[in-house]
């Protein structure tokens, strides 16, 4: 069970924890991402969570496993023991995902999928103590997304990290 909302504190904690680790995992990529995250959504007694969407370049075959293997290596010391699999028939691509499926008691997932066409991370922070509709209201997300400058609605969001070295 979630405490009620005092402040939204531990939501924001959430927030920045998870999508500081997912700018990580999107510079081992490299090249340009776009931003598909929600807005907060209530969740628990009193909680606030938030569903994290990026899509980047794809990765080639002859360098994925290498890709999945540094990501992998991140992901554990941030306390994730994720799970590999293939995916795909047409243009087959390799998955990390933690846990292998469904979500944790407190709502978290986390997603990495790449083939040669896009990479993909799909996350949920955790279900934290949180005021959901002051979060919308102030645009939390939108404003603090770690490498992302908001730009106008009318413009296409997008994440630009540093270029993968070789």
């Amino acid at each position: 069970m979630v405490a009620p909302p005092t402040n939204s504190s531990a939501a924001k904690a959430a927030w920045i924890d998870l999508t500081t680790q997912i700018a990580a995992t999107q510079q081992m990529v490299g090249g340009e991402w776009e931003v598909l995250d929600t807005n907060s959504r209530a969740c628990g007694d009193g909680g606030a969570s938030w569903v994290v969407a990026r899509i980047g370049p794809g990765v080639p075959a002859a360098d994925r496993r290498a890709l999945a293997d540094e990501v992998e290596a991140a992901w554990k010391a941030y306390g994730w023991s994720p799970v590999r699999a293939p995916f795909g028939v047409d243009a087959p691509g390799l998955r990390l995902r933690y846990p292998a499926s469904g979500v944790l008691p407190n709502g978290f997932y986390i997603e990495f999928n790449s083939n040669r066409y896009a990479s993909t991370i799909g996350a949920q922070t955790p279900c934290a103590a949180g005021d959901v509709d002051q979060l919308n209201r102030e645009q939390f997300a939108f404003n603090n997304t770690p490498g992302y400058t908001p730009t106008p609605a009318s413009s296409p969001t997008a994440l630009t990290p540093t270029p993968r070295t070789p």
